[in-house]
């Protein structure tokens, strides 16, 4: 199967601290999305599809974000799913 390239290069430096800098990259390998990042100089990233891209701003907020807001988001994802299951049970 061949793979096919975007014909466009999205290309944008956003600054992080060293810390966030390595914890980003390092998920964004668990995730398979292809970037590098050296000491001392900024991640980058490649960003080929729009999974990618969502992926990549999850991973930006979750490292970035103060740990209340993710918790906030997470409890409201929860009380979602579990209203849906309620209604899906009546």
């Amino acid at each position: 199967m061949k793979s096919v390239e975007p014909d466009y290069v999205l290309s944008d430096i956003l600054e992080f601290d060293r810390i966030d800098r390595w914890n980003i990259y390092n998920r964004l390998q668990q995730l398979a999305i292809s970037s590098h990042c050296a000491t001392g100089k900024p991640l980058q990233v490649k960003i080929s599809t729009a999974g990618d891209a969502i992926q990549l701003w999850s991973v930006i907020r979750q490292c970035t974000a103060p740990r209340q807001v993710n918790v906030d988001y997470l409890e409201d994802c929860w009380h979602l799913r579990v209203g849906q299951s309620r209604d899906a049970a009546a």
